[in-house]
């Protein structure tokens, strides 16, 4: 054989071992990435579900607290009255 031929040849071989390998490390990532994905969906429903219990103990905070004489005096619940000028 020639060098030629023996260089062709180890040519072909070191190509397509670096194709499947560029195929494993693709398989790789695209299964570390679907497991970040559904890391963050996780954690994307805890978030949500934290928030809305947190909304609810807000406002039943506010509704202890307005109760009290003092505190319901500063935390009305109802519109903002327009002071300061008025357009005419």
């Amino acid at each position: 054989m020639t060098a030629l031929t023996i260089a062709e040849t180890v040519f072909y071989i070191v190509v397509s071992l670096a194709i499947i390998a560029l195929g494993v490390f693709c398989c790789v990532v695209t299964y570390e990435l679907v497991k970040i994905t559904k890391n963050l969906r996780i954690i994307s429903e805890n978030l949500s579900s934290m928030s809305k219990d947190t909304e609810e103990k807000v406002k039943e905070m506010l509704d202890r607290l307005s109760v009290s004489p003092i505190l319901s005096f500063f935390m009305k619940r109802g519109k903002a009255s327009s002071k300061g000028r008025s357009s005419k």
